[in-house]
C-alpha cells in the first residue's frame, strides 16, 4: 500500500466563507484558480448540501491541491452525517419526465448516490491520510473507477432524459476504465485519437462490463487476461472492437441476451444484458460474435 504518514490535525482554511448559490459554487469548484476552489470548499464545510453529490465527487476527483481535496473529502463525510431528504437532482437545463410512483416509493437513483457516494468518499479520505503520494497511487485510480461505476448506475436508474454529453477521447476512456491492475491493455487506433460526445458515467459503466466479460472469458480459456482493442472512425461514425479468446462453441449476442446464458461457467449473461441496456440509452449499436476460439465485441456510435 505504500509508506504511512502521520495524520494531520483538524481540517481548516484561512478563507473567509462567502455563501453562494449552487451555480456559483459549482463554477468555483471548476475554477483554474486554487483560491477560488478553496473558497468554495470552505463554503461547503458550512453547508455540505449546497451542491449536488455528482458535482462534489467530480470536484474531489479533479482536485490537484491536497489541502483542498482533504476539505472536500470532509464535506462528503459531513453530508452523510447531516442527511437531507432524498430528492431527484434536477436543474432548469435537465428537466425530464417524472414517472408517477406509489406513495412512499423510493427514488432508486437518489438512493444509490446517497448510500454509495459518501462511502466511496470515506475510503478516499482514509487512503489519502495513510498512503504517501496518494494522487499517483493505484489505490486512487481504483477509487476513481469505483466512483465512475456508482455514477453510471445512478444515471442508468434515472428516467431517460436529455443527453448529458461529455467530450472525451476514446483512447483515454479505454485506458481509464480498464479494470485489471496487473495486466496491460493493448490499444490500437489513429495517432491523433478519436473524440466523441456522450455521457461519460454511462460509457464508463459500459466499458467496465465489456472489459470484465472479456477478461473473464480469456482467463477461462488461456488462464490470463488477454484482451486487445482497436478503434477508428469514418466520416459519420466511430467504432471500437474488443477481441479475446474464449472456451466454448460459436455464439452471438442475440443468443446470450435471449437465453440469459453465456459460455462462461460463472456467468448467466447479466453483464451483457446491462451492456445492451446502456448501449440503447447511449444510442450505440453493439454486436458480439464468438467463433474459432475468439470472441469479438463491436461498438459503433455516431460522430
Amino acid at each position: 500500500m505504500g509508506a504511512k504518514r502521520s495524520r494531520e490535525g483538524p481540517i481548516s482554511t484561512n478563507v473567509t466563507v462567502v455563501f453562494m448559490d449552487e451555480g456559483s459554487l459549482e463554477e468555483e469548484l471548476k475554477s483554474a484558480l486554487p483560491i477560488e476552489r478553496s473558497r468554495a470548499a470552505a463554503s461547503l464545510m458550512q453547508d455540505p448540501h449546497a451542491v449536488s453529490t455528482k458535482s462534489l465527487v467530480r470536484a474531489v476527483q479533479m482536485e490537484t491541491v491536497p489541502g483542498i481535496r482533504r476539505v472536500l473529502n470532509e464535506v462528503l463525510r459531513l453530508r452523510q452525517n447531516t442527511p437531507e431528504v432524498l430528492r431527484v437532482e434536477t436543474s432548469i437545463t435537465d428537466l425530464r419526465p417524472v414517472r408517477e410512483q406509489p406513495a412512499g416509493a423510493l427514488d432508486i437513483a437518489s438512493l444509490i448516490r446517497h448510500e454509495l457516494s459518501p462511502a466511496v468518499g470515506w475510503v478516499r479520505l482514509a487512503a489519502d491520510g495513510e498512503i504517501e503520494d496518494f494522487d499517483s497511487s493505484a489505490t486512487n485510480e481504483a477509487i476513481q473507477k469505483l466512483q465512475r461505476r456508482v455514477n453510471g448506475l445512478v444515471t442508468l436508474a434515472k428516467e431517460r432524459g436529455p443527453a448529458n454529453n461529455d467530450e472525451i477521447g476514446i483512447r483515454e476512456a479505454l485506458a481509464q476504465n480498464w479494470p485489471h491492475p496487473s495486466a496491460d491493455l493493448q490499444i490500437e487506433g489513429p495517432p491523433d485519437g478519436v473524440e466523441i460526445a456522450l455521457d461519460y458515467d454511462l460509457f464508463s459503466l459500459l466499458l467496465f462490463n465489456v472489459f470484465q466479460n472479456a477478461i473473464d472469458a480469456s482467463m477461462g480459456a488461456v488462464g490470463a487476461a488477454t484482451v486487445s482493442v482497436v478503434f477508428g472512425k469514418t466520416h459519420e461514425s466511430y467504432w471500437i472492437r474488443f477481441s479475446n479468446p474464449f472456451d466454448g462453441n460459436a455464439f452471438s449476442l442475440g443468443d446470450v441476451i435471449a437465453t440469459g446464458r453465456s459460455t462462461k461457467r460463472s456467468s448467466r449473461g447479466q453483464g451483457l444484458a446491462l451492456i445492451n441496456s446502456i448501449a440503447d440509452q447511449l444510442d450505440l449499436r453493439i454486436d458480439l460474435k464468438g467463433q474459432s476460439g475468439t470472441a469479438v465485441f463491436t461498438l459503433i456510435g455516431k460522430l
